[in-house]
């Protein structure tokens, strides 16, 4: 986790020094070369983390140069388009990655664990080396850590970067929180069998999924920071009625379930909007954008994991309030952020 996260920091930044192609082809490389490493050296424990180190860091800076290169080379609407599609691919993902990752270790151990992980990114690589065109536009001519640190402290003190990061993180916090705790209520709380488990969050994810789709639309056609209003408004009054049903004596599990999914619809419409929203086009340095974007919503997330692990008392009771007092004060920040556009609007006419 903490190469990953090294690793969406740099590279977006590094990107717009040395091109996005090139930085892409340098970070796989790197984690190739880590998955080498941990599986050749897997018997060295300080060989293997170092190697694991490697490679999440090379993929953390892959996963901010793709968005990066998606924002630069697609418009709006054909971002939404292609982010609905990675995000039911990572839906899936989560779903089928633990699974195939117990059975590989359970068949073949922690070499065939670790030789799948290194044909994974010796794969990627060659797909980028032939796939992954340049999208950046424009050369910049000032280098250097001064003007870096300069464009950083010109987006700290903008406003609009500051609320849309905020908002991005706290529903990346609620998304977090939910998807780290379904699977304990669900398989202990609420006793489902691995079928039912499977039916429910395949659910979960395509409600999240139909939420993107719908917010395609919303960015096409309607302003979408009302929207984003009224989404975010819509998650406090749907953990408003889950806290109230969840404390009731008796409740069925699956109505549950149908309430999550409304929530996640919600989540769908709100990340893709402010994630777009971020990278405007007055930015002309998209991946330094993008790293600091980024580097948030994964930090965000791990030390909202952490502190809500530290949490005692009843997991679903505990889940709710948390993810109560977020949408409350996410919802806080959308209003912020329609105010701050409206304000420019007006500075513009």
């Amino acid at each position: 986790m903490t190469g990953v996260a090294i690793g969406t920091l740099v590279g977006g930044t590094v990107s717009d020094r040395f091109g996005r192609r090139n930085t892409l082809l340098v970070a796989l490389v790197i984690a190739t070369l880590g998955s080498l490493v941990s599986f050749v050296l897997k018997e060295n424990w300080s060989a293997l983390i170092s190697g694991r180190f490697l490679a999440g860091s090379g993929s953390g800076a892959a996963l901010v140069l793709c968005r990066v290169a998606l924002r630069e080379e697609c418009d709006i609407s054909r971002q939404l388009l292609v982010s609905s599609y990675l995000s039911l691919s990572v839906a899936l993902t989560t779903i089928t990655s633990p699974l195939l990752g117990n059975w590989t270790f359970t068949a073949f151990g922690l070499r065939g664990l670790l030789l799948l992980n290194l044909a994974s990114s010796g794969v990627v690589l060659l797909i980028a080396l032939n796939g992954f065109k340049e999208t950046q536009k424009i050369q910049r001519g000032q280098h250097g850590l001064a003007h870096l640190f300069s464009n950083v402290g010109l987006l700290l003190r903008d406003p609009h970067f500051l609320l849309v990061t905020g908002i991005v993180t706290l529903a990346w916090l609620i998304f977090v929180l939910l998807g780290a705790s379904l699977p304990t209520l669900l398989q202990e709380r609420f006793k489902f069998s691995r079928q039912g488990y499977a039916v429910s969050t395949a659910f979960a994810y395509l409600a999240y999924f139909a939420g993107i789709r719908t917010s395609r639309k919303i960015l096409t056609n309607i302003d979408p920071y009302s929207q984003l209003t009224y989404a975010t408004s819509m998650l406090v009054l749907m953990f408003g009625i889950v806290i109230f049903y969840v404390t009731q004596s008796e409740f069925s599990a699956w109505i549950f379930i149908g309430m999550v999914a409304c929530i996640y619809v919600l989540l769908g419409l709100v990340l893709p909007l402010t994630q777009t929203l971020v990278m405007r086009d007055e930015y002309s340095n998209f991946g330094l954008v993008a790293s600091l974007f980024y580097f948030t919503e994964l930090l965000s997330g791990a030390m909202a994991l952490l502190g809500f692990s530290g949490l005692q008392g009843d997991l679903l009771i505990r889940l709710v309030i948390a993810c109560l007092f977020t949408a409350t004060v996410l919802f806080v920040f959308s209003i912020g952020l329609a105010a701050c556009a409206r304000q420019k609007n007006c500075q513009r006419h």
